[in-house]
């Protein structure tokens, strides 16, 4: 016990001895405390820190990716809006060029069929005989000059004048009387009651026919010994058929019916009169005829003859008729070497190629006098033939549109197939693709944020009936929709500016379900929060406590979904565009624009157009898509970066 007592001693005392060390040890160096100024709950420092817009600012700045789509949109938008201000060309100005094109001349038809030419009207000819003109001049055989044609017991006679031209005449027949065999006595005309005449007849009984002073009779037994005397009348001249063509060679002149008859029936190098002037007719080459007239003891060409009918392709007669003769010589000559496409070279002047003074200032385009006719001296025309027709085309230097040319100083993109400065028209279509995009979410926005908005307050039957209406919406085929009423507004032949608006306004209606479905889902959960009992406690109505506490608290997802689908409807109103039931002409669109190239040729040749717009449009729709997922991002603190 006293060991006890004595270990509880020496502890005491190394206690003291421990205490005592410390309170005699040397004071150390202390530092004075930090003073903090005091922060009062008003201090505007501590508001900035605290603010829920600064604190989702620096959440979006954090986003790499939403800054650079952020830049992007800033540029769009520049590029779509002001770039239209500062472009020197306007959306549908037209550029044209001067250069050799192709084109078709007139045409030249080969006459197979004849017409005719009536020689006297008063004879009378049955229509079935005129109607089968061509068919009675087809079925002569080579070598045969005439041919008879009975038709309804009447004779008519044809005769031919070379290949191309026959001559149609009426025989008539008249009774002068009747003789009788057994009495030998002749009852008719008295100028051939004379016994030479009676002897005649009675010499000719056998014979049926015979010639008296020139005339020609006919002898038709009646019955017993009477006949009947028929007088064949001189023929009757009544049309004369040809397949030619007759071609003046003085401008402003024609020939009459009675001068193309007397050339017909003088067609093989025969001299004919006509108004007291001499002509002559020769053949220059196969069914071509030359007319000339004799005028101071020479002979000047007149007129020609030819089955070639050669015309402009809009059916006037204003080609040189020196140039009919070389294309009809040249056809001439295809037609032998059995040719279907030849070219010839000829010089011509056409009426055609007429220049304004501002336009001779183009380069090899050399005009003495402003509209003064070009020259296209040894201009290159080609023949095609086409059954019986031959297309004449030539190349000519013309005005044209300046479609799909290549990027140049003054057409940095080149131009469309309308001849529209390509760069241009992406500025003005971007501008209407982004106003699409953004009009058509703010009425999905609008039409969503109320109908969502009451159904999650209200709930119940509102509830049940605002969502089998979002139900019958989202069932509504979209594709097959849009081409219906395309077609409509293609029927009705809508105002361009009016068919954007209607489109904006269908795509806006058709899409707000959505919307809809996430503003009722977001006010569902916060009605039954504390803050709503609040606000219910102090006798809100309950469009106040919608669109003032409930909405407001939705407007971040709203945000989100607004940006992040304003790509989306750039896609469907280019996908639209494409395939012609968006914008159309002259309004432009990116996808309207892209269309104009949506062959397999164009897409190779002309890169230069629908790659910088797809460009365009990824760019703008990958944008607003990194602008959504950073304030997705920004509006939850919760999102790990």
């Amino acid at each position: 016990m006293k060991r006890d007592m004595k270990n509880q001693d020496n502890l005491r005392n190394e206690v003291l001895n421990d205490t005592n060390r410390i309170n005699n040890a040397p004071e150390m160096d202390e530092k004075p405390p930090i003073e903090r100024p005091q922060q009062a709950l008003d201090d505007t420092r501590r508001v900035k820190v605290l603010s829920p817009g600064r604190l989702v600012f620096k959440r979006f700045m954090r986003s790499k990716l939403a800054i650079a789509g952020s830049w992007i949109l800033i540029f769009m938008f520049a590029f779509a809006f002001l770039g239209g201000l500062i472009s020197p060309y306007k959306q549908e100005e037209i550029f044209f060029k001067y250069g050799p094109l192709i084109s078709e001349y007139g045409r030249a038809i080969v006459r197979t069929e004849y017409d005719n030419i009536i020689i006297n009207p008063d004879v009378e000819v049955h229509r079935n005989v005129r109607t089968k003109t061509n068919s009675n001049i087809a079925s002569f055989t080579e070598g045969q000059t005439e041919k008879t044609i009975i038709h309804d017991g009447e004779e008519y006679l044809m005769e031919k004048f070379g290949d191309n031209a026959y001559l149609t005449s009426k025989i008539e027949y008249v009774t002068i009387g009747d003789y009788n065999q057994k009495l030998s006595i002749f009852v008719g005309k008295v100028d051939y009651n004379t016994p030479a005449f009676i002897s005649m007849i009675e010499e000719n009984l056998s014979n049926t026919s015979f010639e008296y002073q020139d005339e020609s009779f006919l002898i038709n037994k009646t019955g017993g010994f009477l006949y009947k005397v028929i007088k064949r009348m001189p023929k009757q001249e009544a049309y004369i058929s040809t397949n030619l063509v007759f071609d003046m060679y003085v401008v402003g002149t024609s020939i009459t019916d009675e001068f193309k008859i007397l050339a017909l029936k003088n067609i093989d190098e025969d001299t004919f009169t006509y108004d007291g002037t001499d002509y002559t007719v020769s053949q220059t080459e196969e069914d071509l005829f030359l007319i000339s007239k004799v005028e101071g003891g020479k002979s000047v060409s007149f007129a020609n003859m030819s089955r070639f009918v050669v015309r402009r392709q809009n059916g006037e007669d204003t080609i040189p008729i020196d140039f009919k003769l070389e294309v009809q010589k040249f056809i001439l000559g295809m037609e032998e070497e059995g040719q279907q496409k030849a070219e010839f070279t000829y010089k011509i002047y056409d009426t055609e190629l007429i220049l304004d003074e501002e336009e001779t200032e183009e380069e090899d385009i050399i005009i003495d006098e402003p509209n003064a006719p070009a020259v296209l001296s040894e201009s290159l025309f080609i023949v095609e033939r086409q059954y019986d027709l031959y297309v004449i085309k030539n190349e000519q230097i013309k005005k044209l549109i300046d479609i799909y040319s290549t990027p140049t100083g003054e057409h940095w993109l080149g131009t469309d197939a309308n001849g529209m400065d390509v760069l241009t028209r992406m500025m003005y279509g971007g501008r209407i693709s982004l106003m699409i995009g953004f009009i058509v979410i703010i009425i999905e926005v609008i039409i969503g944020v109320i109908l969502g908005g009451i159904a999650g307050y209200f709930g119940k039957w509102v509830d049940q009936l605002i969502m089998r209406i979002v139900d019958i919406f989202n069932c509504i085929p979209f594709l097959p929709l849009m081409i219906i009423i395309g077609s409509v507004f293609d029927k009705m032949q809508l105002d361009p500016y009016d068919r954007i608006m209607y489109l904006m306004l269908i795509l806006g209606v058709l899409g707000w379900p959505g919307i809809a479905r996430l503003v009722r889902g977001q006010i569902l959960s916060l009605r039954e929060q504390e803050f709503m009992i609040a606000a219910e406690a102090t006798g809100l109505s309950a469009k106040r406590r919608i669109f003032r506490h409930l909405v407001p608290n939705v407007m971040p997802q709203l945000i989100v979904t607004a940006t992040m689908g304003l790509g989306g409807i750039i896609i469907t109103e280019s996908t639209l565009s494409f395939l012609g039931l968006g914008a159309k002409y002259p309004l432009a669109t990116w996808g309207a624009m892209i269309n104009s190239v949506s062959d397999a040729a164009s897409l190779v040749n002309y890169t230069y157009i629908w790659i910088p717009i797809g460009l365009l449009i990824c760019l703008t729709v990958i944008a607003f898509n990194f602008v959504g997922d950073g304030l997705r991002d920004a509006f939850d603190p919760k999102m790990k970066r």
